[in-house]
C-alpha cells in the first residue's frame, strides 16, 4: 500500500511532493494525478490519509445476451475503485 505522506513504502517518497509544494496550483494538480496514475497503473493500492483508497480492480470479460437476441460480448477491464475513509 503506498501513501502521500509516504510512510507505507517509498513509492511516494517526501521529494516528489515537496517538489510539489513550489509549483502553481494547475501544475500542482497535475503532478500529483500523474503520481497517482503512474501507481495505478503498476496496481498499487494508494491511501490518502483523510480521503479514502484508491484501488485497482480487474472485471473479466462477460457476455450478455440483448432483449433482442444479440449476444454482446464485454472486453476486459480495469477499474478504478475508491473507498471513502469514515
Amino acid at each position: 500500500m503506498a501513501e502521500l505522506s509516504g510512510a507505507a513504502i517509498p513509492v511516494f517518497r517526501r521529494t516528489n511532493l515537496a517538489l510539489v509544494n513550489n509549483m502553481k496550483d494547475k501544475e500542482t494538480e497535475k503532478k500529483i494525478i500523474d503520481i497517482l496514475a503512474a501507481q495505478l497503473k503498476k496496481h498499487h493500492q494508494i491511501h490518502v490519509n483523510g480521503l479514502g483508497t484508491f484501488t485497482v480492480e480487474h472485471k473479466k470479460q462477460n457476455q450478455h445476451q440483448e432483449s433482442d437476441g444479440r449476444i454482446v460480448m464485454t472486453p476486459p477491464a480495469d477499474i478504478i475503485a475508491f473507498t471513502p475513509e469514515q
